[in-house]
């Protein structure tokens, strides 16, 4: 079956929607009860939290943050590397680039498009180049 980006696989390629996880955490000290943050956390993050609450400093560096980080985390989808694609989200925008597949390249309005339905990749207004910088930056580290 082809999905809206004519590829096999649609789980395969940088989906629409992540799955949303619920993280419940009960620590007066750092969350207030009701406490509802918008940004996203991965698994990396509640062991940066455990350290971090812990007194403990990793000894190797990793990508993970407390939960209490106020900062937005651009993010590249590192398992990516063997799979045809290259893909950076920031706090607003997603650019997905296919590595063997010419013009077919995508960039959302996270924003105001939030189920990724309108490929602005023709659009002079989006931050194309940022955006191809920012993924470039990312790679190195990934």
């Amino acid at each position: 079956m082809l999905n809206r980006r004519d590829l096999l696989g649609a789980l395969a390629w940088a989906p629409a929607r992540r799955p949303n996880v619920p993280l419940l955490v009960r620590y007066p000290a750092r969350f207030r009860p009701g406490t509802q943050p918008r940004q996203s956390v991965l698994s990396v993050d509640v062991a940066a939290t455990l350290l971090s609450l812990a007194g403990v400093t990793p000894t190797t560096p990793f990508r993970g943050r407390p939960l209490w980080s106020t900062t937005h985390r651009d993010a590249v989808f590192p398992r990516m590397r063997q799979m045809g694609y290259q893909a950076v989200r920031t706090e607003r925008w997603k650019y997905i680039h296919y590595v063997d597949r010419q013009n077919s390249d995508e960039v959302y309005d996270l924003r105001n498009d939030p189920y990724e339905l309108n490929n602005l990749i023709q659009d002079r207004r989006v931050p194309l180049a940022k955006l191809k910088a920012r993924l470039s930056e990312l790679l190195v580290v990934v």
